[in-house]
């Protein structure tokens, strides 16, 4: 009866914990949550609850083909800035940082390391032309309005910039996961004219040696252009394929 009530005692402290540790991140969303309609408020909080409950995944079971494709083709100056878009932990950044960058950051609604900045991709406060690489793994498929968060990674990217995007395809949109660009071409549509060249693409079935997450994936490696006034995106939310 004691080991009983050990055991309830126990899990009455972890849901508190739990409950206190969520209120604790969530209460950093509230300045992202001002000044925007209700709608975009249940939005935050959907994708808040989504990253929250993954923040005992395991980092080291995460592909990180696409990070070495892009530091091997674009061979990025290792002084460069980078920015990694919803990498929730350190994993990202540390892969960057054992590659010889130092100059890392990333960006989430719910952060688990101090490189990792409590802020919204289609509203980020970095200045224009920051950044000299940008790798968005997972997360593109999360947002809001697609073309507003392209349009805020173009802002702060600089000219020539080296840009890395994974998503995963052919799967049902719903809750959290919001959109299915169809494949590379869906992805690289969202860029253009933006797109210089593209250095690497890919598309893998779930389940490959070349793909560990449960649904088939799309993900390419290209040069950022902006010399062509601002883009524009055509994806449709929950709605199927582009």
């Amino acid at each position: 009866m004691s080991q009983l009530r050990a055991m309830t005692e126990q899990n009455t402290f972890n849901r508190m914990r739990d409950s206190w540790a969520r209120l604790k991140h969530k209460a950093k969303l509230w300045g992202l949550r001002r000044a925007r309609n209700k709608d975009y408020q249940e939005y935050l909080t959907v994708q808040f609850d989504r990253t929250f409950s993954k923040r005992n995944q395991i980092p080291a079971r995460r592909n990180s083909i696409l990070m070495e494709r892009l530091v091997e083709l674009g061979d990025p100056p290792r002084d460069g800035a980078v920015l990694c878009v919803g990498p929730r932990d350190a994993f990202e950044v540390d892969w960057f940082r054992g590659k010889g960058f130092s100059n890392i950051c990333g960006i989430d609604l719910f952060s688990q390391h101090p490189d990792v900045l409590v802020m919204d991709m289609h509203h980020m406060s970095f200045p224009r032309d920051t950044f000299d690489v940008v790798y968005a793994s997972h997360s593109l498929e999360h947002s809001y309005r697609v073309e507003d968060a392209v349009a805020e990674i173009l802002r702060v990217a600089k000219p020539g910039a080296l840009m890395g995007v994974e998503v995963p395809i052919k799967y049902n949109a719903r809750g959290a996961d919001r959109f299915d660009f169809g494949g590379v071409k869906g992805v690289l549509r969202l860029f253009a004219p933006h797109v210089t060249k593209v250095l690497w693409s890919d598309e893998q079935e779930p389940g490959t040696p070349l793909n560990w997450s449960g649904t088939a994936i799309a993900r390419t490696v290209f040069l950022i252009n902006k010399g062509h006034g601002v883009v524009g995106a055509c994806a449709q939310p929950r709605s199927g394929r582009i």
